[in-house]
């Protein structure tokens, strides 16, 4: 009898984040594939920059983050990352650490399997200082959240009791 009602709770919490996830890219709520403005602060002059990885910062403007997600925050992010530069591609890699960072990209690295790193990929815009670029971000596609998370926890759960 346990067992029936151990399978009709799994089946009611995958329902429900299926719906949920389904809602959430129907409205595209993590704006998948659409470019995001930023400015990357580099340690160095980012003139003479070389194919490698850099640790940098990013800089987000509330206002922009604002309108783009339909949320608020109150002031400006600055936020770690590590970006790989490519001579021979047009984007460059990054990694965001997300800690201190707005709710939905907290949420957003969830689905990556490393909890606080967001990754993408930059395509750098416009120099507007030795140290800093204007680029735009575009995220790794988030989709199926909350299925994810269901489902992981369904499986710890499950290794618990056995």
């Amino acid at each position: 009898m346990l067992n029936y009602v151990w399978l009709g709770l799994l089946v009611i919490g995958i329902t429900a984040a299926l719906v949920t996830d389904i809602n959430d890219n129907a409205k595209n709520k993590f704006r998948n594939n659409e470019p995001f403005e930023i400015i990357i602060s580099f340690p160095a002059n980012s003139n003479e920059l070389k194919d490698g990885e850099y640790k940098v910062d990013v800089i987000v403007s509330a206002e922009k983050f604002n309108k783009f997600y339909s949320t608020r925050i109150e002031s400006n992010l600055i936020l770690p990352a590590i970006i790989t530069l490519k001579s021979k591609s047009e984007f460059a890699s990054i990694v965001l650490q997300t800690e201190r960072s707005a709710p939905i990209w907290i949420e957003m690295a969830g689905i990556s399997g490393q909890k606080n790193d967001l990754s993408g990929k930059v395509n750098m815009k416009e120099q507007i200082s030795d140290k800093s670029i204007r680029a735009e971000i575009i995220f790794e596609d988030v989709s199926f959240l909350k299925l994810k998370d269901v489902t992981d926890s369904a499986l710890s759960y499950a290794g618990t009791a056995v």
